[in-house]
């Protein structure tokens, strides 16, 4: 080729050592090209040769095909082959034809790369591999192969990882094995071949067939770990494929599955869960089929009794039943009782014996769930001796119900009877017997958690497994009707928080190790309710689910962080747990408590900002506050929108970003125009003339002063003329209430009294009348910014740019206000009012789209003349900041400009 290329090159007058340099280069570009022609031509040319020379045993072939129906074996030329020393057995010719290892050699030679180019790739996917490439992450310049290509290798992979498995023998593991075995290069070329594939879903879906199907045929340890840490590897490239498998494992009715080592991997590998497989087992148990009952022993065995598994005491809970159900009914076989004896053996060591029940199924899980085991020591709630030994004997009631609760074997009917024994022994429907039993209960979860909080251990079991079941004895309660429906909900919420409160005040510095005891005991009881409502129990109706929230959002009002500062992450983490507030929000009976949650934890943290003691819990608290706020804003906007201006009562000063999130909430039903569209006529929206929402009690924030009253009068005669004046008295904070350093106007009736002056104009029907109120409150307003400090002209304008929100009478209300105030007033206050909108803009997104269509009308129009004031020249950072304002919210050219031009 090379030859014919430099003659040609050369006859068309090209200088020889260019042709050379040029032939070169066409060879190398062309070369597969022409070894692809080649191969292609010969391949024809040898089939059409050795068609023609085994025409003859073709034919004979066929003849004996149609006249017997059988196939042809030669037997004269089978005694006559003789094999060299050595050759494999496997592909030895037999008389039942060709088999799968004499198909492989020629699977094999097909994939033998035939041009320079598949040798180069094949070398950097093998050096890929060997330097550790896992979960797919290949460099995006190695070639992709087609799906085919892919297919094909896996098999040539597969089968020769089979190969390396049989040969490792049956004690192989794969821990064992060295990074350079052949065994872990067939799995790292399996996983480099997946994340070349142009379809990396197809792929890893036939890649996880091909795998399930050697994982149940394989017969060693080594080929099951390595199978199922490939299908956990699949799993992870594809989210189809890790959906398919996981719920063909979970579901699947396939008797292959009854491979006890293969469940055990794929348990431990997270492939299948532990609830997933003792549902679907239970199930075939119960259906009494003779193979499942038989893996289902072999496997509670394997993984309870001899370990193999990572699991407490309630794993398989629902198989161990169905067999014991099976065993009672006298059709178990001896290996079902003779498991059921060893899990009890494991499970409790030592039965003691346990309090008479009426029925036997009752009678035979409370003695098993009794061990010797002394209950955990329990501070003493009561000071007399009596008091004392009824707290012990509560607390000794739910150290017996938490072992109960722990055995296999205990069932919703079996618990649900322990109960109405314990009703019938404990008069529990008396407030006060309830409130102690309550309390002691309590008082023991608590001290569960205390060994392991003292040892340093971050999760201890003892502790989890007495909440629980205090918690799941509540549920049951509240499912009898004890006291009424709610009745031990609202009991054991108030023992609970009287304990938080009284171990708060205790002991401050050692309440933090206490804290996890009362968050798993609140959140369980949330979840155990969540799954009730969830699976449509009949006691757990949407009223009562309803009204459990409500209890709980009250025990966190009285729980609140300004109560109990030590319990402020706690608090913050259930009031915005998922099974809580969206139900608490909901609805619009909720909103308040979900409002005054909102509002105590910014009152909280109010006092440290304006002080400046940011600390790093602090701003980690902070952070979670915003993100919940948000989080509402996304969910629940028409909540945020009717609560806004009530929580912006309690937002520190520098809070921009938060107050900003406060006030970008809408309805969910209402489109907001674009605020940059040109020549806006805000007026003319068809949301403009109506009023928002305003549920909570403002007024309240002037009653001591007596302002909403004497708002009333002036804005009805405009009298008396020196009322700007007494109001900026009454605004003021009294002088033996403010400590040092502190804010000498009260915010919310600062926020109060211009919300109501806005309330009062925009509900008056008259025309004419609201008109004239109008006139008056902009001038009250501007002689009040005029005569106040500058503390209290800052907080007067920023309450009105709170009002700037979305389309609505308050906002066109007060955007006129603010433009007419910039007009009017003199420089001080046309600097403040600058000053207010520009800096809620410096943040972050979202803006109010009030404060927007403000501003822009503030910065565009020539008519107020914005950029001609000193105040934008005041200082180099100042022009910078006003320039950066205009730019972001696309001026034209000639305004964004302007600032510099007047710098210049």
């Amino acid at each position: 080729l090379y030859l014919t290329m430099r003659e040609f090159l050369i006859g068309h007058a090209l200088p020889e050592a260019s042709a050379n340099s040029v032939a070169v280069g066409l060879v190398a570009d062309n070369l597969d090209l022409a070894c692809a022609i080649a191969e292609k031509e010969a391949i024809e040319r040898a089939s059409q040769q050795i068609d023609m020379m085994l025409s003859e045993a073709y034919t004979v072939r066929q003849r004996t095909r149609e006249r017997t129906g059988q196939p042809f074996y030669d037997m004269a030329r089978h005694s006559q082959l003789a094999y060299p020393p050595g050759f494999p057995e496997v592909l030895k010719v037999r008389l039942n034809g060709l088999q799968a290892g004499h198909l492989r050699v020629y699977e094999d030679f097909t994939q033998i790369p035939h041009f320079f180019s598949q040798i180069g790739g094949n070398n950097n996917a093998a050096a890929a591999a060997a330097a550790g490439v896992s979960g797919g992450n290949v460099a995006s310049a190695e070639a992709k192969f087609s799906a085919t290509q892919c297919l094909e290798q896996f098999a040539v992979i597969l089968g020769d990882m089979d190969r390396i498995i049989v040969a490792a023998g049956a004690s192989a593991a794969l821990a064992q094995l060295p990074a350079q075995h052949e065994a872990c290069l067939c799995a790292r070329d399996i996983l480099v071949l997946a994340a070349r594939s142009p379809s990396p879903d197809d792929t890893a879906m036939d890649f996880a067939q091909a795998l399930i199907g050697h994982l149940y045929r394989a017969e060693t340890r080594l080929g099951i770990e390595l199978y199922v840490l490939l299908l956990a590897r699949m799993c992870e490239v594809s989210a189809r494929a890790a959906k398919e498998v996981t719920s063909w494992l979970a579901f699947a009715d396939d008797e292959r599955k009854f491979n006890v080592a293969a469940t055990v991997a794929l348990i431990n590998e997270g492939l299948v869960s532990i609830d997933d497989e003792d549902g679907q087992l239970s199930r075939l148990v119960d259906a009494g089929r003779p193979t499942a009952v038989s893996f289902a022993v072999r496997l509670v065995r394997k993984a309870l009794v001899g370990g193999a598994v990572a699991a407490d005491s309630r794993a398989f809970a629902r198989t161990l039943q169905s067999l014991a159900r099976l065993a009672q009914a006298g059709r178990a076989p001896a290996a079902v009782t003779q498991l059921l004896a060893d899990v009890h053996a494991t499970q409790t060591p030592a039965p003691e014996a346990a309090a008479a029940a009426p029925t036997p199924a009752v009678a035979a899980v409370a003695a098993a769930a009794a061990a010797t085991a002394a209950p955990v020591a329990i501070p003493a709630v009561a000071q007399t001796p009596a008091l004392a030994e009824e707290t012990a004997s509560y607390q000794n009631i739910l150290h017996n119900w938490t072992r109960v609760c722990e055995h296999p074997a205990a069932g919703d009917a079996e618990l649900a009877t322990l109960v109405q024994q314990l009703l019938q022994q404990t008069p529990l429907q008396e407030p006060h017997v309830e409130a102690a039993f309550f309390r002691a209960c309590v008082d023991a979860a608590v001290a569960a958690y205390a060994p392991a909080a003292q040892a340093g251990r971050a999760t201890p079991r003892d502790g989890r497994q007495t909440a629980d079941a205090l918690v799941r004895l509540v549920v049951y309660l509240t499912r009898l009707g004890v006291g009424g429906s709610l009745q031990p909900m609202r009991m054991f919420l108030s023992s609970v928080a009287l304990a938080v409160v009284q171990s708060h005040s205790a002991a401050p510095e050692a309440f933090g190790g206490q804290q996890r005891a009362f968050f798993r005991l609140l959140c369980g009881l949330l979840s155990e309710l969540h799954a009730a409502h969830r699976a449509e129990e009949p006691w757990c109706t949407d009223e009562v689910f309803g009204g459990v929230i409500a209890l709980l959002g009250e025990t966190l009002q009285m729980l609140e962080p300004a109560f109990v500062p030590g319990f402020a992450f706690v608090w913050l983490m259930l009031a915005s747990h998922r099974f809580f507030l969206p139900r608490l929000v909901e609805r619009p009976e909720g909103w308040p408590v979900a409002a005054g949650l909102l509002e105590a934890q910014l009152r909280f943290l109010e006092p440290f900002i304006a002080a400046g003691r940011i600390t790093p819990a602090l701003k980690l608290l902070y952070r979670g506050t915003v993100c919940v706020v948000l989080v509402v804003l996304h969910d629940f906007p028409e909540f945020l929108a009717s609560y806004a201006l009530r929580l912006c009562d309690a937002v520190p000063a520098g809070c921009v970003q938060l107050r900003n999130l406060l006030l970008s909430a809408y309805p969910r039903s209402m489109r907001l125009p674009e605020p940059l569209t040109p020549n806006l006529k805000i007026d003319l929206l068809p949301d403009i003339a109506r009023s928002p929402d305003i549920p909570f009690a403002y007024k309240a924030a002037l009653e001591p002063s007596g302002l909403a009253d004497a708002l009333d009068a002036f804005l009805q005669t405009q009298q008396p003329a020196d009322f700007a004046a007494g109001v900026v008295e009454r605004l003021r904070v009294g002088e033996d209430a403010v400590p040092d350093e502190a804010a000498r106007y009260s915010t919310a009736a600062v926020n109060a009294f211009v919300l109501h002056a806005v309330v009062r104009i925009t509900q008056t029907g008259d025309e004419a009348a609201r008109d004239a109120m109008q006139r008056a409150a902009l001038d009250m307003f501007r002689e009040l910014l005029g005569l106040a400090e500058p503390e209290c002209r800052y907080l007067v304008i920023s309450a009105i740019a709170n009002q700037l929100r979305f389309p609505s009478s308050h906002t066109y209300l007060c955007s006129r206000m603010v433009l007419a105030l910039f007009a009017k007033s003199d420089e001080a206050v046309r600097e403040c009012i600058a000053r207010v909108l520009v800096e809620r803009i410096l943040v972050n997104r979202p803006f109010p789209w009030g404060l927007l269509v403000t501003l822009i009308e503030l910065l565009r129009n020539p008519f107020y003349a914005f950029w001609s004031h000193d105040f934008t020249r005041a200082s180099p950072q100042i022009a910078d900041i006003l320039t950066a304002v205009a730019k972001s919210i696309h001026l034209s050219d000639g305004s964004a400009q302007q600032p510099q031009s007047q710098q210049q």
